[in-house]
């Protein structure tokens, strides 16, 4: 396995164990545990947290027209810009208050980069990626984007209300997390 993988199952086993372990350590019938909710919250925002592994950190390190070097939080990983597979996207809002897509794009080997789609050192990848989706090498399998994905990249609009829904349903999901660390733990004890 790869470092990102080995990162990934890591840090879903540490989430996992956050929320899972304290709620079997009391006893049935027991008050849950303050510290069992707080590990619980812990370990959804763990959970939570997966898919930035990929975002790249800093500017990239180019290595030649058709590999992209990038420093992630996994270490250094390399993107075969012209076998590109699969392009999904994700909406969040930095610090500033300004609301950013960052695109996910996976390669033929497996490796995966994200970063923003308004990132001007990444034109170029956003050019080449958006040519393959739209025009597929001859005996290549078809791109898959995400209609975000298609969005950013300008290939397709979104549909009517398709960002708000997107927002609205990143929101849910966050809440979910949250709450289904807070319960875990409760009902475990209260079994």
């Amino acid at each position: 396995m790869t470092r990102a993988r080995w990162a990934t199952a890591g840090l879903g086993a540490l989430a996992a164990g956050l929320v899972v372990v304290p709620g079997l350590v009391a006893g049935p019938g027991d008050e849950p545990p303050l510290v069992a909710a707080v590990c619980g919250v812990l370990g959804a925002i763990l959970g939570w947290l997966v898919p930035y592994l990929c975002v790249k950190i800093g500017a990239p390190e180019q290595a030649d027209w058709d590999t992209l070097r990038c420093r992630t939080v996994t270490g250094v990983r390399t993107l075969d810009v012209a076998s590109v597979r699969r392009v999904t996207g994700w909406r969040e809002v930095r610090n500033s208050g300004l609301v950013v897509t960052v695109l996910a794009v996976t390669d033929s080997a497996g490796t995966r980069i994200g970063f923003s789609a308004e990132d001007d050192a990444m034109r170029r990848v956003l050019r080449a990626v958006a040519a393959q989706v739209t025009r597929p090498a001859p005996g290549t399998p078809p791109v898959r984007a995400s209609r975000l994905a298609l969005s950013a990249l300008e290939v397709r609009p979104l549909p009517w209300g398709g960002l708000f829904l997107r927002t609205v349903l990143s929101v849910v999901r966050a809440t979910a997390y949250i709450l289904v660390g807070i319960a875990v733990p409760i009902v475990l004890t209260l079994s």
